[in-house]
C-alpha cells in the first residue's frame, strides 16, 4: 500500500494526471517482487518513488527544505537494511538525478537551481550516511571481518535463474504452479513479474513524449534492469 502512495505521489509529482497516477500506483503495488518477496527486499523497494520524489523536488525546488527531505528518504533507505537494494534504489535515484539536472540544463543553461542542486544531492547523501552510522559502520566492519555472512560466490552468476524464463514478466506462471515454496526457497522465477497489461501501457506511453522526455528515461532504466 506505501508502495503504491508513494508512486502515485510521484506521478503527481512528476506532473501527471491522476488516472495514469493511480495506474502506476497500482502496478508497483501489485507486481512481484512487492507481493512475494515482503520477507526480503521490500523495505527498501517501497521507498524507491519517495526518493524520486525527493530527487525531483531537490533539482526543480533546491532549498534547506529539499535537502532536508532527501536526506531523511536516503537515510530512511538504508535503516530499511538490505545492503543490494539500498545501493540498487539511491542509485536508480542518482540517474534520475543526472537526468532532471541535464534536461533542466538544456532548458536553462544558466538558472541558478542548477548549481544549488549539484550541491545540495552530495550533501544530503553524506547526511543521510552519517545519521546512519551506528548502522553502517557495524555492517562495514562485519562485511570485511566477519565472512559467515557472505554470498556463495556463484551468486550473480551460475546461480541466478535462466535467461529463458524471462517470459515470465510478462506470464507469471509459465513455468511453475506455486510461487513459493514453504521452505522458502526458490520455486522457478518468482518475484519477477510485471504482467502483460502493464507491459502494454508501458509500451504505448513511448508513443509520445511525455513530460521532457521522462518516459524514454525510465524506458532507458527498465532495459538496463
Amino acid at each position: 500500500l506505501l508502495a503504491g502512495i508513494f508512486t502515485y505521489w510521484f506521478m503527481r509529482t512528476a506532473g501527471f494526471s491522476e488516472i495514469p497516477s493511480l495506474g502506476a500506483g497500482i502496478a508497483f503495488m501489485l507486481s512481484g517482487p512487492m507481493v512475494l518477496i515482503q520477507f526480503w527486499t521490500i523495505n527498501v523497494d517501497i521507498l524507491l518513488p519517495l526518493v524520486l520524489i525527493a530527487v525531483h523536488r531537490l533539482v526543480h525546488k533546491p532549498g534547506i527544505a529539499g535537502l532536508l527531505f532527501l536526506t531523511i528518504t536516503v537515510w530512511l533507505t538504508i535503516l530499511a537494511g538490505h545492503p543490494e537494494h539500498i545501493f540498487l534504489v539511491n542509485a536508480f535515484g542518482f540517474c534520475y538525478f543526472i537526468f532532471l539536472l541535464f534536461t533542466q540544463y538544456l532548458r536553462r543553461p544558466r538558472d541558478p537551481r542548477n548549481k544549488k542542486a549539484l550541491l545540495f544531492y552530495p550533501a544530503a547523501n553524506l547526511l543521510s550516511f552519517g545519521l546512519a552510522a551506528f548502522f553502517v559502520f557495524p555492517f562495514i566492519y562485519n562485511f570485511l571481518f566477519e565472512f559467515w555472512n557472505a554470498h556463495h560466490p556463484g551468486t550473480g552468476t551460475l546461480m541466478e535463474e535462466q535467461a529463458g524464463r524471462a517470459i515470465t514478466i510478462a506470464l507469471p506462471h509459465f513455468f511453475q504452479t506455486i510461487p513459493l515454496t514453504f521452505d522458502w526457497q526458490y520455486a522457478g522465477w518468482y518475484g519477477g513479474y510485471l504482467g502483460t497489461s502493464v507491459l502494454a501501457l508501458g509500451f504505448l506511453g513511448l508513443l509520445r513524449r511525455q513530460k521532457h522526455g521522462i518516459n524514454y528515461f525510465f524506458a532507458a532504466l527498465a532495459l538496463v534492469l
